[in-house]
């Protein structure tokens, strides 16, 4: 192969570097208010909460947390569950997920635990492979129900599954959840960085945890909660 040949496989290699660099920001960053976006409803029926979850038009959904055709909304005998899940790919080996539920109880129950903001967030974590040890509690975005209680929490790695690591991928994850007076409804937010290629993850874990941040607060500003 000749110096020019090699020249342009650098080359190539580069630009393809910098065009998947490019395609993460411009894909995370692609929130503006006037730019279309998709949309999906969580409803826990009267006396619950009603949620329009709004995401960028990029993601593909909407699915359950199964990733079959969402939203799910369930109804069973002393309440109300839904939930909605994205996912938006923004590189050729990371993607955005989008995960959002609500859970609301209208027959208090002896057995029941209470709905709190960190029991929610529990268990989105849970489904993403990690425990409340591994995440960090930080500053929560304000809540525009009176009296609500909010947590926030971060958490990036490997998932564990059954007792192992899902060494495939890493991710960055934000979640907020919210737990309305009462502790008998809440709901969680959460968008989660996953990378299936690892030495890209470790080599700038900030630009992730970045990342899912961004996803996160524009999932947050941009869905809308009401009680019904």
């Amino acid at each position: 192969m000749n110096d020019t040949y090699k020249n342009q496989g650098v080359s190539m290699k580069l630009i393809t570097k910098i065009a998947a660099a490019a395609l993460m920001a411009v894909s995370l960053l692609a929130s503006a208010d006037d730019a279309p976006r998709h949309e999906a409803v969580l409803d826990t029926g009267k006396g619950g909460l009603h949620i329009v979850v709004s995401v960028p038009n990029f993601a593909q959904g909407p699915y359950d947390f199964a990733k079959n055709p969402g939203p799910k909304n369930n109804k069973f005998d002393s309440g109300a569950y839904s939930e909605v899940m994205y996912n938006a790919p923004v590189s050729d080996s990371a993607v955005v997920v989008y995960q959002v539920n609500a859970l609301s109880r209208f027959v208090n129950r002896k057995d029941a635990d209470p709905v709190t903001p960190e029991a929610l967030a529990k268990g989105l974590l849970k489904d993403s492979g990690f425990t409340m040890d591994r995440a960090v509690k930080i500053d929560s975005p304000q809540v525009g129900i009176e009296g609500a209680s909010v947590v926030t929490y971060k958490v990036s790695g490997f998932g564990v599954f059954n007792g192992k690591e899902d060494r495939f991928a890493k991710d960055a994850m934000i979640v907020t959840a919210v737990a309305l007076p009462g502790q008998n409804q809440g709901y969680a937010i959460s968008a989660r960085l996953t990378e299936k290629d690892i030495a890209k993850f470790d080599a700038d874990q900030a630009k992730y945890d970045k990342g899912a941040t961004r996803a996160h607060n524009d999932l947050y500003k941009n869905s809308i909660v009401k009680k019904n």
